[in-house]
């Protein structure tokens, strides 16, 4: 088997183990999106929520929670029944990517609220802005011939699909190496 077909097994194997009967972060309520995005939120009980719960069409509906078409292809946009405040900024709108859920907040000026945050940029090109911090970090584990560990970070980010947005958010993301 190749390295990144036993990754795929194991990261798998993983998953299902550490997510199978955590308490559920919606059922019959509203999810804490503001927990969430605010990373405040264990790394499991995200993961159980958005394998789980999120997949869960009409629980989606039931809530109230309507996917929004749009033309990026890495986010994933809803439009929430309810308006959440993030650190201080009404939305209605979160988006989820390959690693975890940001508010779409109507922030024309991001730099602001990242420095606020005590958040470190790592790219400005005047267009594109990211910056994040480390919450937690787990130690490494070897599985295998692999270590992998768990990381969450505050991210914040502004992209060409939101103009004049901003996206503030958390990751929830297995590393490996």
């Amino acid at each position: 088997m190749n390295r990144t077909k036993y990754f795929s097994v194991v990261m798998a194997a993983i998953v299902v183990s550490l997510f199978l009967d955590r308490p559920s972060l919606a059922s019959e309520t509203l999810p804490e999106w503001v927990k969430m995005i605010e990373c405040k939120v264990a790394f499991e009980d995200y993961m159980s929520f958005v394998l789980g719960d999120f997949q869960d069409e009409k629980l989606k509906a039931k809530m109230g929670i309507k996917k929004i078409q749009q033309d990026n292809p890495f986010l994933h946009e809803y439009e929430l029944s309810q308006p959440i405040k993030v650190y201080g900024h009404e939305t209605r709108r979160v988006v989820f990517n390959s690693a975890g859920i940001m508010a779409v907040l109507d922030e024309k000026a991001p730099l602001p609220l990242a420095e606020k945050l005590g958040l470190n940029v790592v790219v400005n090109t005047g267009t594109k802005i990211l910056a994040t911090r480390t919450i937690s970090e787990t130690k490494p584990e070897t599985i295998g011939s692999m270590k992998v560990w768990r990381k969450i970070s505050q991210d914040l980010s502004t992209v060409s699909s939101h103009r004049d947005k901003t996206l503030l958010g958390c990751t929830y993301k297995l590393m490996e190496k």
